[in-house]
Order: C-alpha cells, then sequence, then structure tokens
C-alpha cells in the first residue's frame, strides 16, 4: 500500500484564510458558538435516540449555530437530475414542518447544484447579488423559495446530495462546521439503513412455513414466526427474556431447571429464582403470546424434566444469518459481493448481542465471540471500502465499531488514513489526539509507524 498523507485540499485553505481574515471578537464568537455546539452534540449523543431522530436534532442544531431559516439534506438522483429534501428542519416550522420546497427539485431550477455534486463540489451563495450575477437562470426560483444566501457542502461518498443552510446570519463564511456535520448527519443516515432492515432481513429470509420460528439477539430480543412478533419491550425486560435467550443459546435448545433457574436474574433474585417458579413466567408468556404457537407451546418439558424450545419448531437464530453472511463474503471472488455481505453483517450486528443482558456471566462468552467477529469483519470493509476510495465510509464504519466495541490500532488506522484522504485534515488531527489519548503507549507507537509506513 502506497504511503498515505493527510491532505489539505483548497477549500480548507480558503476556510483558513477566512478564518483568519475574522476580528478578533468574530473568532470569539465563532469559537464559542462552537463550542456550546459541541457541547449540545455530547448531550444528543447521550440521550440513545433513534437515527432519524438524531438526524433532526443535528439539523436543528445546525440551523441554529448558523442562525438560519432551515438546515437540511438535499438529497440527489444524478441519473435524472434532480434534488429533493430528504430532512429538514426549519426555524418556522419545526423538524419536517411544511416548506416551500417541492418533493423534488429539477435541474433546470437547480442546474448549478447538480453540476457542483457532479464536480465534488461545495456550493456557497453570498447574497442576491452573487446569486443574479453567477446564476441569473436560476433566480426566480431562488426569489420563490425566498433564498437570499446558501451553503452546500457535499457528501462524499455512499450519499449523493448536500447538507446545506438556508439564509445564515452569522459564521457564513466559515462553513467549516457545516462540513463536520455531513460527517456527523451521514454516519446516523447509515445507522437508519441498518435500524430499518438488520431485524427484517433475518425474519424475511428464514420464516418459510409456520414451524418457523426466528429468535434475534442482536440489538434487541424479538420473537417472530409467520403468526406474529413479540417485540423487546414485551418481553426482554422480563424473566421469560432471559429464560428463552438462554434456551435459544444452549445446546439442543435445553437445560434442567436448576441450571436454568440459577443463570437468571432479577431485581428480586439477584443470585437467580426458585426452579419451582420456572413453570409460573412460562405459563403466563404462553398467555402473552396467545394465537402465536396455540396448542404447540414455545417452551416445553423435555424428559427428565429440563426445559427447552419445543424441538416440533425450526428454531432460526439472527446469528446463525450474520455467520452464513460472513461464510458467504469469504468465499466470494467478487469485491462489490463481498463488501454487499459484510455490510449486511456489518448492520446486522447494530449495538451487539442484547446489551440489555451484557452484565449476565452466562452471557460473557457469547459476546466476546461475536465482538470478535465484528471487529474483523469491519477491518475487512474497512479495506475493501478504502480500496475503492470510499472514504466517508471507512471513516463511519471504523468509529461505530469502535463506539461499540472499542479502541483498536488497525480501526484507529484506517479511521486516520480515511479522514486524511477526504481532506479533512483538522478532523484528522484531533482524532490522533482522541486515539492517543485512549491506546497505551505501545499501541500509539504502532499506529504512528503504520500511518508513516502505510501498511
Amino acid at each position: 500500500m502506497r504511503k498515505i498523507q493527510f491532505k489539505t485540499e483548497d477549500e480548507l485553505e480558503r476556510q483558513q484564510q477566512m478564518m483568519d481574515s475574522l476580528s478578533e471578537r468574530e473568532l470569539h464568537d465563532y469559537m464559542s458558538a462552537a463550542n456550546q455546539h459541541t457541547h449540545n452534540l455530547q448531550v444528543l449523543y447521550s440521550e440513545e435516540l433513534e437515527p432519524k431522530d438524531v438526524i433532526l436534532r443535528i439539523l436543528e442544531l445546525t440551523c441554529k449555530f448558523y442562525d438560519a431559516d432551515w438546515c437540511g439534506i438535499l438529497n440527489s438522483n444524478l441519473d435524472i437530475d434532480v434534488l429533493n429534501p430528504m430532512f429538514w428542519y426549519s426555524a418556522e416550522t419545526g423538524p419536517m414542518g411544511q416548506i416551500r420546497m417541492r418533493e423534488f427539485e429539477t435541474s433546470e431550477d437547480f442546474a448549478s447544484w447538480v453540476a457542483a455534486l457532479k464536480a465534488h463540489n461545495m456550493v456557497y451563495l453570498v447574497d442576491e447579488a452573487d446569486i443574479r450575477h453567477r446564476f441569473p437562470k436560476e433566480m426566480e426560483r431562488y426569489k420563490q423559495l425566498n433564498v437570499k444566501s446558501m451553503i452546500g457542502v457535499p457528501y462524499y461518498q455512499g450519499i449523493e446530495g448536500y447538507l446545506a443552510v438556508k439564509n445564515p446570519r452569522r459564521f457564513s463564511k466559515i462553513p467549516l462546521l457545516l462540513r463536520q456535520m455531513v460527517f456527523a448527519t451521514y454516519g446516523e443516515i447509515v445507522r437508519l439503513q441498518a435500524y430499518n432492515t438488520s431485524n427484517s432481513s433475518a425474519y424475511s429470509e428464514c420464516l418459510n412455513n409456520e414451524d418457523d420460528v426466528v429468535i434475534t439477539l442482536f440489538n434487541n430480543l424479538q420473537i417472530g414466526n409467520s403468526k406474529g412478533t413479540l417485540k423487546s419491550a414485551d418481553i426482554e425486560n422480563k424473566v421469560i427474556g432471559q429464560l428463552i435467550t438462554i434456551l435459544a443459546i444452549a445446546e439442543n435448545h435445553t437445560m434442567d431447571k436448576e441450571s436454568l433457574a440459577e443463570r437468571i436474574r432479577s431485581r428480586e433474585n439477584p443470585d437467580g429464582i426458585d426452579p419451582a417458579n420456572l413453570k409460573n413466567h412460562i405459563y403466563n408468556f404462553g398467555n402473552q403470546a396467545g394465537n402465536m404457537f396455540g396448542q404447540q407451546k414455545l417452551i416445553v418439558t423435555a424428559n427428565g424434566g429440563a426445559i427447552q424450545l419445543n424441538p416440533a419448531y425450526n428454531i432460526h437464530l439472527d446469528l446463525m444469518s450474520f455467520d452464513s453472511l460472513i461464510e458467504e463474503a469469504n468465499t466470494t471472488a467478487d469485491v462489490n459481493e463481498k463488501i454487499g455481505l459484510l455490510m449486511k453483517a456489518f448492520k446486522m450486528y447494530g449495538h451487539g448481542i442484547l446489551p440489555a443482558y451484557r452484565d449476565y456471566d452466562w452471557i460473557y462468552s457469547l459476546i466476546s465471540t461475536y465482538s470478535l467477529k465484528y471487529a474483523q469483519i469491519s477491518i475487512q470493509l474497512c479495506s475493501l471500502l478504502f480500496e475503492k476510495r470510499d472514504f466517508a465510509r471507512v471513516v463511519d464504519i471504523s468509529t461505530r465499531c469502535m463506539d461499540v466495541i472499542g479502541d483498536s490500532v488497525d480501526l484507529w488506522y484506517w479511521n486516520l488514513c480515511a479522514a486524511g484522504e477526504i481532506g479533512m485534515k483538522g478532523m484528522a488531527i484531533r482524532q490522533m489526539e482522541v486515539a492517543k489519548s485512549r491506546l497505551s503507549p505501545k499501541e500509539v507507537a504502532e499506529l504512528l509507524a503504520r500511518i508513516e509506513s502505510g501498511e
């Protein structure tokens, strides 16, 4: 692999010139607002919201940072030259509130935006005079949308479109923060796609007849068959959720009552529950499941009094789908197919195996095994995507993996190299400082040596 340098784009140099041109007061105001914005983001990420809600909150914070009328993500289809608002926040109508923009804007009205996106350039409209001078053919549509000034920063790869602010009243000379929010929103869009597809893919592929039962262990516990689904909110925080999970990962989905009861934890019984009480939880679950299983119960008593998942059902765990995706990826020679399969596995993993149960010793080994697999496919994806120059996804995958399973020299290497290739020199430098604070001195030395050698 060639040696990798952190590049500085002309745009970043111009932004630095803009920063240098600010008065001391303007620079103080900008730095103060940027620090507050960072704090607000930290608070936001601590709330564990769903991806769409995070995106909308980021847009709101960015809109307020620039004191703008509107901040949104403009998605593009370059095949037919159209732009359409994907997510937005309006200072007047709120998140996803009514706006003047049409669902699809054609290239005739926004030809400069489409052309800039194809060239991967930022769009920067200073004021109405600037628009009239540079884009006279688009002026009428801008008037209809009440656009007096606008900044649009393109997404790099993985998404075609812009993150844009309309009529920014402050800091309009410094689009640096908007560029940083491209990465923040991109990561959440990827997470949203994973959120929408992770469990559904396992369900759709495995429910072929009425005897099939799918149990998902990644992210949240869910149980489904052709008749319905029991969501995590209904079972995960109850004794029955642990009971089903323990049986699902046990050999032959079977365990004797004493061993099963000893493993289960509750607030009332932190050291295990009374084996005699298992039947009550199983009975209540049968009532809760209703017609999903009918007379053929999901949990039954085996010979000798052991408890088991009914062998009459074809029990399929999402862990099995995850393993199959990795196996298939390792056997294909087609790079694009390999990336697609590994991305499916990456998305399926999400936040890992049942975070709600991570403190229970009976699941430690399983979590450790699949954390290692997740790290391996993440590193493999970073390598493959880097070769395809999809640097934004490399940054997102490496960051998200470390958020879930912890720091790694390999993942930090790809993260920093990709950030440098994108041209985010400032981001790469800050990330390097973060890496140094999290890794051991020996690991830092290894990381620096790898970046220097490019291997």
